[in-house]
């Protein structure tokens, strides 16, 4: 970093990714062996992109996983909110915080031979904004500097910016292939500058890609190529590995990456958001409009317990909203432990004392249904009556947008790199979710005063943590978060290291067999 107005280079911001890395549990470490060339490498996973894995501008979700072996981002991101460079190898805010400017790397060629440089980064960022694609909003104007410095005006300057950056939104695709085939053509073809080239995709089953021998990072990558395999049957993945079929795996922690590790897989883990129940507190008609009675909810959990039971050993209890792996996370905070004699205490206080009626509304598709059984019967057992109400995906999305009276809407709570992003994204006054949630005077302010300065700051978003934990805002669970199983002789795949579960390195990756 130089100062407070910042401009980040490479070798400096190597050095600080090597030792996030290092200090970052959950990881495996590197392999000291030196890379071999060589080989296919297959990554299994249970859904794959929609169809859109060659245009950034409408790529939404999986489509991500389509776009990384072939097509690189003007940032990286780390899990620790560390912005790293890859195709801009530098950065600068403005003093009045109305634009950011890059420079660009050199020598950089697309897969059709086409340049990398401004003109073509300002092309896609155009698209991008006229997509008004997440995180855009602000973008006023993208401008050419020079051959190889492109800016980005801004109406207003928040810390989210740059790892925005690090996903769709800075993804470069060559401009002379779009413009010679057209959007649609480009959707399903994608021409970048990554390690791979784009061989072929079918939907729902697998996507192909071949060794990129003019790759500007010289040396890499090692393999010769990579196959992406779509397969939702979990015991069809298991044998496909087990068979030596595939190399990587995707999977959810718990029992199946418990099982994978018995059978001798290298489990790589990381915590991806936290299960949280969210009180219709603004309804003043509601026992949860009584912070009182939100807390008497939590104390009625025993967490510990449920985790022990579901866990397998790979998932925490969750005191706070960050979870462990978070760069907000802080490791001394107790919050509300286990007690129900206090929250049977709490109940009569709020004139409760034989409780009352209500349901748990799941995100049923993202949230394990024997938790909700343990919840619906600790909350039973303090006077609170509960009804699980497992809804469809519509029917939650209504009331996620829409609200919700006397209940509790469950489901996992996201985990962003910069935390700024998750607190933004959920709980902000220009949020459309969670309508029925109270937020208390003060609390936007707070978090965009954590949002608008250069970088974030951890202690203001502990500000903004802080007040949701005295209101009882929200009411943390569990971890949930995603693994890999990985046969033996893979090595430096970087899956779960940085900012989205759909990065990785596959420039980096290589295998002893």
């Amino acid at each position: 970093m130089k100062g407070k107005w910042f401009s980040v280079g490479s070798i400096g911001c190597l050095v600080l990714l090597i030792v996030a890395l290092l200090l970052v549990g959950g990881y495996p470490a590197h392999s000291q062996d030196k890379p071999q060339y060589g080989g296919i490498l297959r990554v299994v996973e249970g859904a794959g992109p929609r169809g859109c894995i060659g245009w950034p501008a409408n790529a939404v979700g999986n489509d991500a996983l389509g776009m990384k072996p072939c097509i690189e981002y003007l940032v990286n991101q780390d899990n620790m909110n560390k912005i790293l460079p890859c195709l801009a190898t530098d950065w600068k805010v403005a003093r009045d915080r109305k634009s950011i400017t890059f420079t660009l790397r050199k020598g950089v060629k697309f897969h059709d031979g086409s340049d990398f440089n401004a003109e073509v980064a300002r092309f896609n960022l155009q698209a991008v904004k006229d997509a008004k694609a997440s995180g855009t909003a602000s973008w006023t104007s993208v401008e050419v500097v020079d051959d190889y410095t492109v800016r980005i005006n801004l109406s207003e300057y928040n810390n989210n910016l740059l790892a925005r950056l690090s996903g769709s939104p800075g993804a470069m695709v060559s401009k002379e292939a779009v413009e010679k085939n057209g959007i649609e053509w480009a959707k399903l073809n994608p021409v970048g500058t990554g390690p791979f080239k784009f061989v072929s995709f079918q939907r729902d089953v697998v996507a192909k890609y071949t060794r990129n021998e003019n790759y500007w990072d010289k040396g890499k990558p090692y393999l010769d190529g990579v196959e992406l395999h779509f397969i939702k049957d979990p015991m069809t993945q298991q044998a496909v590995m087990r068979a030596g079929e595939a190399e990587v795996l995707g999977i959810g922690l718990g029992k199946m990456a418990a099982d994978m590790k018995a059978l001798g897989f290298k489990i790589i883990s990381a915590p991806s958001g936290t299960v949280s129940l969210l009180p219709d507190s603004k309804n003043a008609d509601s026992p949860f409009g009584n912070k009182k009675v939100r807390e008497a909810v939590e104390y009625a959990i025993d967490r510990e317990a449920i985790v022990k039971g579901k866990g397998y050993g790979f998932l925490k209890a969750a005191y706070q909203l960050p979870p462990s792996n978070s760069m907000a996370y802080d490791p001394n905070f107790k919050g509300r432990q286990y007690d129900p004699e206090k929250a049977k205490k709490l109940l009569t206080e709020t004139g409760y004392p034989n409780g009352f009626a209500t349901k748990i509304i799941p995100m049923s598709f993202d949230v394990d249904r024997d938790v909700m059984v343990a919840l619906q019967s600790y909350l039973g057992e303090v006077g609170i009556k509960v009804d699980l109400d497992f809804v469809d995906y519509g029917r939650y999305s209504e009331y996620r947008r829409k609200g919700w009276h006397n209940a509790l809407l469950c489901q996992p709570i996201a985990v962003f790199p910069n935390y700024n992003q998750t607190l933004d994204f959920y709980f902000s006054a220009k949020s459309p979710d969670f309508p029925s949630l109270a937020r208390p005077a003060g609390f936007d302010e707070l978090i965009q005063k954590s949002i608008s300065t250069v970088e974030a700051k951890k202690r203001n978003i502990q500000n903004v943590l802080e007040k949701m934990f005295d209101e009882t805002m929200v009411i943390p669970i569990n971890e949930v978060g995603r693994g890999y199983a990985v046969q033996n002789y893979v090595h430096d795949t970087g899956h779960l290291e940085w900012g989205s579960w759909t990065n990785w390195t596959p420039d980096r990756a290589w295998m002893s067999k």
